[in-house]
C-alpha cells in the first residue's frame, strides 16, 4: 500500500511534503543525474532536504562534483521561469544572473561557511517583467565521515531591515539544531534510546519543562506515556495512563484529525476550557502545551508532548520544529524497530535452522555461502571457517562437485526455484549419502537479486528405497522372463541351463547344480550342472541324504545357504570349497510332503548372498519345481495317449483273434459236405470265442466301474481255499498250455475273510493268468498265503520275463504291458493288473510288484484285510439250489434289429419248445404282440422307429396282464441296468447271453407270485 505521499510501505520518507516542489522532486526521474536514483543519496543528503521540503524559507543545496541544484518551494520567486527546469541541473548551467550565488557556492565548497552575504538576484516571476531582488544567502559546507565536503547548504531571505536579524539568527540556530539532531539519530539503533535522546534534545533546545511521547490504547480512549524528559523539579510520567477525554475534547478532535495543536495557556484557550480540563493540566504542572499526533493509515496511534510549567506562546517556527522532531523520531523509531524486528527475525531463523530437523544455507547473488545451519556442521564435520564461502563444496562427492557448482552458476544467472540431489561426506563415516538440495531465491525490496536461501535433506532412506524397488521391478522382470522360459522348456536340462543364463548376471552366479531324487530311494542323483568340470561332478554324480549341503537339504527339507565357505569349517560345505565356491544357496524341489529334489546356486566372486537373493532363488526354485511337474504331467500325458493308442490297437487285435474262428466255423457249418462232427466242432470254436469275448468285455466294463466309483463288491464270509479253487480252476487251462508247474503254500489251518468271493478269485485268477502268460513253457509258478497283523498276504511268483525296475511303477496302469514286443505277445488289453489293483483297494488293501530284473522273474503281492474273520472253523453250511423245473412251451416275442442276433435266438427258444415270434423293429414288434399275445417279450433297446423302452411303455398300457419283459443290450452299465428297471422290464441281460441263463430266467419270472420280481 502507497502512503499519501506516493511512497511504497513509507520507503523514501525524507522526500515528504515539500508542496509542488516536493511533486516535482519525487516525481523527476534521477537516475540520469549523477546523483542517481533517491533510494542510493546518501544520508546527509536525506536530512536535508527532509528540512528543506518541510520548510517554506527559500532553501537548497548543491551536490556533488557536477554540483547538482535541489531546491524547495521558497526558491520559486527568484528563480522565476527558470523553474522547473532548474532542478536537477548543474548550478553553472543556469546563467550569468546566478553567478555571484555560484562564487558563493564554491567558497562553501572549499570548506568555508559563508553567513549572510547580500546578493542581488534577477527575479523573474511567472507572467512578469524581470525585476532585480537582493536575497541574504547563508552557505554551510556538509561534509561526510572523513571530513570531505560532499555539497552545499544554502537559506536565503529577502534583504530586510536590521530588525528581523533576530529572526534570522532563529533560523540559523534551528537549521543547526536539526542537523545535529540528524546526526545522533543516525549514530542510534535502538528505539528507546532513539526516543529518550530526541525528547531530551527537543526540551532543551526549546527550554521546555516536559517532552514525553504517549501511546494510545486500542479503545482509542486512553493514552499512557511511555517515555519522557523533564527539568530538575518536574515530575516525570513515564508509566503513567490517563483518559484522552480529561484534556479536553475539542483538543483530543483536532488530534485525532491529524492537526498539530499549539495552547499557550490551558486556562483561556478554547480547546482547554473548563474546569476539570484546567485540573487536569495542573495536575501535569503543565500551563502551556505543544502536542502533534501520530495518526497512521487513518488511525490515532501517539502524541508527542511538549509541556511548559508557564504560559507561553508558541512560535510557528517552534510549533514546525515540534513536528519536524516529531515525524524524525517516529520515522527512527519504525526505523530501529524494524531492524530489531529483522535481527529477532533473523535470530529466530537461525535458532530454527540450528534445530531444524534439515540443513539450512544461505548463499549471495554470487553463490558464496553466507550461512550455514548447525546440523550442517555436525552432518559434515565441517568448521564455519571451511564451510562458508565456496569451502562447502569440498563436502560433496568428487563426482558431483562440478554438476553441483555448474547447476548454481545456472540458476544465478536465471533465478528460479531449484532442486538437486549429490552425494554428500557425513562426519567419521567413510560413505557418502544420497541428500536433496532444494532452495529459492531471495529478492530485495527493489527486487534485486539478493541470492538464495536452500536445505539440504538426507535422503539416503529414499534412495535405497528406489534402488530396492528398481531391484524389485528388475527382479520381477527376470521371473517374468523365467516364467516363460519354464513355460516353453521342454526338456529340464535345457530350461535350467537358459534360466541361469538369465539370472546369474543379475545374481554374481557361477554355478548350479540340479539334484534329482532317486526313486523309492533316500539318495539324489546329479541331474544337470554348469560351472565345473565332468571330473567334479562324477564326484557328486549320486549323494545320500544328509551328505553335504544338498543332502543336508532334501533331508531336512529346508532351504541352507552358506556363507564366506572358503573361511568355514562346516563339514558339509567341503565339497564346495574343493570346487572354489565362495557362497552358496541350496533349496528344496517340491513341498514338504513330496520332495523331487533340490537345486543350488553358487558363486566365486561374492562371499554371501542377501535376504531378498535368497528369496528371489527359494522363488526360482518354486518355479522351477511345477516346471518339473508339468514337464513330468506332459510326458504322463504322452505316455497315457501312448497306452491309449497300444490298446486301441491290441482291442482291435484281441477282438479280431476270436473273430477269425468264428467266421470260419460259421462257413463250416454252411458247407453241404459238413458232417455232423464238423457242424459239433464249429459250435464248441463258436462258443468258446463267443465266451473269451464275453470276458474281454466284462473286464472292460469292470475298469471302468472301478474308475467310476460304480463297482459295488458283495462281501461275505469266504474260505481263502475256496477263493484260491476258483481262482486255479479259471488259470488252470492256461497254465497246463504252457506246461508250468503251480505250487499252492497255503497256511495249514482254514483262513477265513470278508470278501467278495467272485472278485476276490477274479483278482487272484488274473495274477496266475498273467504269470503264465509272461513266463517260458516250462516255467515255475508258486502261489503262496499268509496271515500276519490281521492282514492276509497273497503273492503270485514266478520264473518268467521279470520286470525293468522302471516299470514296477507304472506296470499297475491301465493298458500297461510288461513288453509290447511280437516275440513276448500274449493277448490282453494291458488292463489285468489295472483291473487287480482297483479291485484289491477296493477291499481296502494294497498290491505291490517286485522284480529283480529282465530275466529274473516277477512277483505280486496282495495284501487284504481280515475283518471280523480269520483263522477257525467254516461256518455253518448253508445249501441252495434250484428245483428242476418241468419244461413248458411259451410264447414269446424276440425283437431286434440285429437280424442274426434276432433270428439265432429264436432258433434256440423254438428248439427248446417255445412258439417264437420274431421282430426287426419297434413298430413291428407292437404290431406282432396285439396279434400274438407273447407272455415273454425279448426286447433290444436300441432299435429303429420304436426303442425298447417305448414298446414295453406300449405293451404294459395296451395289455391286461403285460408280459414278463426281459431287455438284451449291449449297454451294460450299471446305470444302464438301473434304467431298464426302472422303465418296467423285470430282466437286464447284457450281449452276449448265455442262453441257459436266459432259459432259467424266463422260467423263474413266469412261476414267480404275481406283482414279484425276480431282480436283475
Amino acid at each position: 500500500m502507497d502512503n499519501e505521499d506516493g511512497f511504497p510501505n513509507g520507503a523514501l520518507t525524507f522526500l515528504a511534503g515539500g508542496g509542488d516542489t516536493g511533486a516535482l522532486i519525487r516525481s523527476r526521474d534521477w537516475s540520469n543525474t549523477s546523483l542517481g536514483p533517491p533510494a542510493q543519496w546518501p544520508a546527509p543528503l536525506r536530512t536535508l532536504l527532509r528540512l528543506m521540503l518541510q520548510s517554506r524559507q527559500p532553501m537548497f543545496t548543491v551536490w556533488g562534483a557536477e554540483r547538482v541544484l535541489v531546491y524547495n518551494d521558497g526558491c520559486r520567486d527568484w528563480l522565476g521561469e527558470r523553474h522547473p527546469q532548474a532542478m536537477g541541473q548543474a548550478l553553472g548551467t543556469l546563467g550569468d544572473t546566478l553567478a555571484g550565488l555560484t562564487s558563493l557556492v564554491e567558497r562553501a565548497y572549499a570548506g568555508d561557511s559563508v553567513p549572510q552575504h547580500d546578493l542581488p538576484v534577477m527575479s523573474i516571476p511567472a507572467g512578469t517583467d524581470p525585476q532585480e531582488a537582493s536575497y541574504a544567502f547563508s552557505c554551510i559546507p556538509v561534509r561526510d565521515d572523513h571530513g570531505v565536503v560532499r555539497g552545499i547548504f544554502c537559506a536565503a531571505a529577502d534583504t530586510v531591515p536590521a530588525s528581523v536579524e533576530h529572526s534570522l539568527r532563529r533560523n540559523e540556530t534551528r537549521q543547526a539544531f536539526l542537523l545535529a539532531f540528524g546526526d545522533r539519530l543516525r549514530e542510534l539503533g535502538d528505539a528507546r534510546d532513539i526516543m529518550a535522546m530526541s525528547l531530551q534534545s527537543l526540551g532543551q533546545h526549546l527550554r521546555a519543562s516536559r517532552v514525553g511521547y504517549a501511546q494510545v490504547d486500542d479503545g482509542g480512549d486512553r493514552c499512557t506515556v511511555q517515555c519522557d524528559w523533564a527539568v530538575d523539579g518536574v515530575r516525570r510520567l513515564t508509566g503513567r495512563r490517563r483518559r484522552l477525554s480529561d484534556f479536553g475534547l475539542p483538543l483530543i478532535q483536532r488530534l485525532r484529525a491529524g492537526a498539530t495543536v499549539s495552547i499557550a495557556d490551558v486556562r483561556t484557550d478554547l480547546l482547554t476550557e473548563g474546569a476539570a480540563v484546567a485540573d487536569a493540566y495542573a495536575r501535569l504542572d503543565a500551563r502551556a502545551a505543544c502536542l502533534v499526533p501520530l495518526v497512521k493509515d487513518g488511525r490515532f496511534e501517539a502524541i508527542l508532548f511538549v509541556h511548559q510549567q508557564q504560559p507561553r506562546h508558541w512560535r510557528e517556527d517552534e510549533a514546525a520544529l515540534v513536528r519536524e522532531v516529531a515525524e524524525r523520531t517516529w520515522a527512527a523509531v519504525e526505523r530501529a524497530r524494524a531492524e530489531e524486528a529483522l535481527r529477532e527475525s533473523e535470530a529466530r531463523f537461525r535458532a530454527m535452522a540450528d534445530h531444524a530437523p534439515v540443513m539450512v544455507w544461505v548463499a549471495d547473488a554470487k553463490g558464496c555461502c553466507t550461512y550455514l545451519s548447525q546440523s550442517w556442521y555436525e552432518f559434515t564435520g565441517q568448521t564455519p571457517s571451511l564451510g562458508l564461502g565456496r569451502g562447502w563444496i569440498e563436502a560433496l562427492h568428487p563426482d558431483d562437485r562440478h554438476a553441483t557448482q555448474s547447476a548454481l552458476q545456472h540458476v544465478g544467472l536465471h533465478p528460479h526455484p531449484f532442486r538437486h540431489e549429490c552425494r554428500l561426506r557425513r562426519a567419521g563415516a567413510s560413505s557418502y549419502c544420497w541428500v536433496l538440495n532444494s532452495a529459492a531465491p531471495h529478492f530485495g525490496e527493489r527486487g534485486e537479486f539478493l541470492g538464495y536461501v536452500g536445505s539440504v535433506i538426507d535422503i539416503s532412506d529414499r534412495k535405497r528405497t528406489e534402488q530396492a524397488l528398481a531391484q524389485s521391478s528388475d527382479r520381477l522382470k527376470l521371473l517374468w522372463a523365467s516364467a516363460q522360459v519354464m513355460l516353453n522348456a521342454s526338456n529340464p536340462k535345457a530350461m535350467l541351463s537358459q534360466l541361469f543364463e538369465k539370472v546369474a548376471p543379475q545374481l554374481q552366479l557361477d554355478c548350479y547344480f540340479s539334484f534329482m531324487r532317486m526313486p523309492g530311494e533316500a539318495a539324489l542323483n546329479l541331474s544337470s550342472y554348469t560351472g565345473i568340470t565332468q571330473d567334479e561332478a562324477h564326484v557328486i554324480q549320486r549323494i545320500e541324504f544328509g551328505q553335504g549341503v544338498c543332502g543336508a537339504v532334501a533331508l531336512e527339507r529346508k532351504p541352507i545357504v552358506a556363507s564366506y565357505i572358503q573361511e568355514s569349517r562346516d563339514p558339509r560345505t567341503e565339497g564346495a570349497r574343493r570346487f572354489g565356491l565362495r557362497a552358496y544357496a541350496c533349496m528344496p524341489l517340491g513341498d514338504g510332503e513330496r520332495l523331487l529334489g533340490t537345486l543350488s546356486f553358487a558363486s566365486r566372486s561374492r562371499d554371501s548372498f542377501t535376504d531378498d537373493d535368497v528369496e528371489f532363488l527359494s522363488t526360482i526354485a518354486r518355479y522351477v519345481a511345477i516346471a518339473h511337474e508339468r514337464l513330468q504331467f506332459v510326458d504322463d500325458l504322452r505316455e497315457a495317449d501312448r497306452r491309449k493308442d497300444l490298446f486301441l490297437a491290441t482291442l482291435a487285435h484281441e477282438l479280431r483273434n476270436p473273430l477269425a474262428p468264428v467266421l470260419q466255423a460259421v462257413h463250416i457249418l454252411g458247407m453241404p459236405a459238413a458232417g455232423e462232427a464238423e457242424r459239433s466242432w464249429s459250435r464248441r470254436v463258436i462258443e468258446r470265442q463267443v465266451h473269451n469275448m464275453s470276458l474281454l468285455l466284462d473286464d472292460l466294463l469292470d475298469v471302468s466301474r472301478i474308475t467310476l466309483g460304480k463297482l459295488q463288491l458283495k462281501k461275505e464270509h469266504v474260505a481263502l481255499g475256496d477263493v484260491v479253487r476258483s481262482a486255479v480252476e479259471t488259470a488252470q487251462p492256461l497254465i497246463d498250455a504252457r506246461r508250468h508247474s503251480l505250487t499252492l503254500d497255503l497256511p495249514s489251518e482254514p483262513v477265513w475273510l470278508q470278501a467278495d468271493p467272485l472278485r476276490f478269485a477274479q483278482i487272484l485268477a488274473n495274477l496266475l493268468t498273467n504269470a503264465a502268460k509272461y513266463t517260458d513253457p516250462g516255467g515255475r509258478l508258486v502261489l503262496r498265503a499268509h496271515c500276519e497283523g490281521g492282514e492276509l498276504f497273497t503273492s503270485v511268483r514266478d520264473n518268467g520275463i521279470g520286470l525293468e525296475r522302471s516299470a514296477l511303477r507304472s506296470i499297475f496302469g491301465m493298458f500297461t504291458q510288461a513288453t509290447a514286443s511280437l516275440d513276448r505277445s500274449q493277448g490282453g488289453l494291458g488292463i489285468g493288473l489295472a483291473l487287480v489293483r482297483g479291485l484289491v483297494e477296493l477291499h481296502g488293501g494294497g498290491v505291490e510288484a517286485h522284480s529283480e530284473g529282465p530275466g529274473r522273474g516277477s512277483e505280486f503281492i496282495v495284501r487284504l484285510p481280515l475283518g471280523r474273520a480269520g483263522h477257525g472253523g467254516l461256518p455253518a453250511a448253508t445249501t441252495s439250489g434250484d428245483a428242476v423245473q418241468a419244461a413248458r412251451t411259451r410264447r414269446v416275442l424276440v425283437a431286434d434289429d440285429n437280424r442274426d442276433a434276432a433270428e439265432t435266438l429264436s432258433a434256440f427258444l423254438q428248439m427248446q419248445g417255445h412258439d417264437v415270434r420274431t421282430a426287426y423293429d419297434g413298430q413291428q414288434a407292437l404290431a406282432v404282440a396285439q396279434e400274438f399275445r407273447p407272455e415273454v417279450c425279448l426286447l433290444d433297446i436300441g432299435m429303429p422307429r420304436l426303442n425298447g423302452f417305448q414298446v414295453a411303455s406300449r405293451l404294459r398300457e395296451t395289455h391286461a396282464r403285460p408280459p414278463v419283459m426281459i431287455a438284451l443290450t449291449g449297454w451294460g452299465q450299471e446305470a444302464d441296468k438301473q434304467r431298464t428297471l426302472q422303465a418296467g422290464f423285470d430282466r437286464h441281460f447284457t450281449k452276449p447271453v448265455d442262453l441257459g441263463t436266459l432259459e432259467k430266467a424266463m422260467r423263474t419270472l413266469l412261476e414267480a407270485p404275481k406283482g414279484q420280481m425276480a431282480g436283475p
